[in-house]
């Protein structure tokens, strides 16, 4: 995907997308209380996945996370949550469609 349609999708779905699924995830038991508490973690999994992070790479991310929250690794929770991510992320994006081009297909304005 071009970045400008990275970016695109970024802002229309990728964002609320995640949002959505770190507060599923909750390790702590706050997003009924606090809705934004995962927040800060959105773009830079973003950025991991939109460079192709696989779902083990989400888990360490996650067991990561946790750890910055002074919580122990817990991969039995995580590991479900890393997959239902990537493949979230994975059929978000190839969905996801490039805006139309207006041009001549030689690239020339006319």
């Amino acid at each position: 995907m071009e970045p400008s349609a990275w970016y695109r999708w970024y802002e229309l779905e990728g964002t609320s997308g995640l949002q959505d699924l770190l507060r599923s995830w909750d390790p702590i038991g706050v997003a009924e209380e606090a809705s934004d508490e995962y927040d800060g973690y959105v773009g830079r999994l973003a950025g991991q996945l939109r460079r192709g992070a696989t779902t083990e790479h989400v888990l360490r991310y996650l067991t990561g996370a946790r750890e910055n929250m002074g919580l122990d690794p817990n991969p039995i929770e995580d590991r479900p949550v890393s997959e239902r991510i990537h493949a979230w992320y994975v059929a978000s994006t190839s969905n996801f469609a490039e805006p139309p081009s207006f041009g001549r297909p030689d690239g020339r304005a006319g």
